[in-house]
């Protein structure tokens, strides 16, 4: 007997783009034939007329013009401060290519004219790459890509225009700071951090240093208000330098009262709101806590026979017992000597050490419960752990390190005998 008739309609949009890619690419057909044409044997095709030819040779020109503006970075370079970043240099915009297929044609003279008397982009370089890659390949395509000369975040303007303008409409609100920045950092504080680690080690060596000096200016943790900002001692310019407030994670929001390092080191995010309108002056509160460390220009510096900057504060804290007339962060006042002073300053280290082991570094037999953040064997406490858990180790290691320079520096005006002074033969 027969089958009744069955019909399918496949009108999925999947089956719809497959059935009409077939029908395009049917060989010996016109569509096949145009699409697997090459740019250069469209414009020498001598089954058209000379006039058909000209009109082609306009429109590769025109599309070339065209792509060019569309290869165009999607944003702008700030002149100003790309020059302090670069000694004065202009940002000039480039081009690459890949291969471009019309070696000895009119289309590549007209293209390069175009070029020279252009005045947005490096016009010399530019020309000098279009030379390059001309050739007679059979390619279909060309592609350009538009970048300006490498340099850092910082220099390009109205890349965060739109989140600093939510940040200013919000930053007054308590509501409004978390739900701005609820969700928005998906990775550990180091890898979050816009900074390399050298950078953020020093910076963290710097707290240590500046906190026994007493370089930090903060209110009590339990009693400390959002607005209030953190300053920083600047012992070059002899000034408190404040940073941001508030900040992503101010003290309202900290958890544990350990954790003002951290969130200072998270506000560097907001400086790069303010760069618009302030210029690279926003970084100098990180900049000042890194010179408690290291006073290189732009990266770490060391020479033998030579005292780090850790070393010269701490040799003035133990010999005249302040910096810069500052109130240490260990009282001293009382101290009879270096000595005994370097004894109250290493059992302050030692204090905070053991804080940092047995509260957030993990090991066997440790604390899991609320106010311990070591092991994490439970799934709730995640939701109620301060920033410091993901600085920790740095935080113990670059305290490890002031702790050891701090139980070896001589005290200042202490006279070492002449082979403490030597630095090795010059030359």
């Amino acid at each position: 007997m027969p089958n009744p008739a069955r019909a399918t309609v496949r009108l999925q949009p999947s089956v719809l783009l497959d059935r009409a890619r077939a029908f395009v690419a049917r060989r010996g057909e016109a569509f096949e034939q145009f699409t697997s044409q090459s740019l250069r044997g469209y414009l020498n095709d001598d089954s058209v007329g000379e006039h058909e030819r000209a009109e082609r040779s306009a429109a590769v020109l025109t599309g070339l013009k065209r792509t060019l503006e569309m290869a165009r970075p999607l944003v702008e370079i700030d002149p100003q401060v790309y020059a302090r970043l670069h000694d004065g240099q202009v940002p000039q915009l480039s081009f690459t290519f890949s291969a471009i297929p019309f070696l000895n044609h009119q289309v590549a003279d007209e293209f390069l004219d175009y070029l020279r008397h252009n005045t947005s982009f490096a016009t010399d370089l530019v020309v000098d790459n279009v030379r390059k890659r001309l050739a007679d390949d059979d390619v279909a395509r060309v592609d350009i890509f538009g970048s300006y000369p490498r340099t850092l975040p910082v220099a390009y303007s109205g890349l965060l225009k739109s989140v600093a303008d939510r940040w200013d409409t919000v930053s007054g609100s308590d509501g409004g700071r978390s739900a701005f920045w609820q969700f928005r950092r998906a990775r550990p504080l180091p890898g979050g951090l816009p900074m390399g680690d050298d950078e953020r080690r020093a910076i963290i060596r710097g707290w240590w240093a500046a906190t026994l000096a007493g370089g930090i200016d903060r209110e009590p943790w339990r009693s400390a208000t959002d607005n209030h900002p953190v300053r920083v001692w600047d012992r070059a310019e002899g000034e408190w330098v404040a940073f941001p407030a508030p900040m992503l994670t101010p003290p309202s929001r900290m958890i544990a009262p350990n954790a003002w390092l951290p969130a200072i080191l998270e506000a560097t995010l907001l400086a790069y709101l303010r760069i618009g309108r302030e210029g690279l002056e926003v970084f100098r509160p990180w900049s000042v806590l890194r010179r408690w460390a290291d006073d290189g220009a732009n990266q770490h510096q060391e020479a033998f026979g030579r005292d780090t900057p850790v070393q010269s504060m701490l040799a003035e804290l133990l010999g005249r017992g302040a910096v810069d007339d500052l109130t240490p962060g260990v009282d001293l006042a009382d101290a009879r000597n270096a000595e005994e002073r370097r004894e109250r300053l290493l059992a302050y280290c030692d204090a905070i050490l053991a804080d940092l082991d047995q509260n957030y570094l993990p090991g066997q037999g440790k604390a899991d419960a609320p106010g311990h953040w070591t092991n994490y064997h439970r799934r709730e406490l995640v939701a109620t752990t301060p920033l410091s858990v993901d600085l920790a180790w740095e935080m113990s290691e670059e305290l490890i390190a002031v702790r050891d320079d701090l139980a070896r520096v001589d005290p200042a005006g202490f006279a070492p005998g002449a082979a403490a002074e030597t630095g090795g033969l010059e030359y």
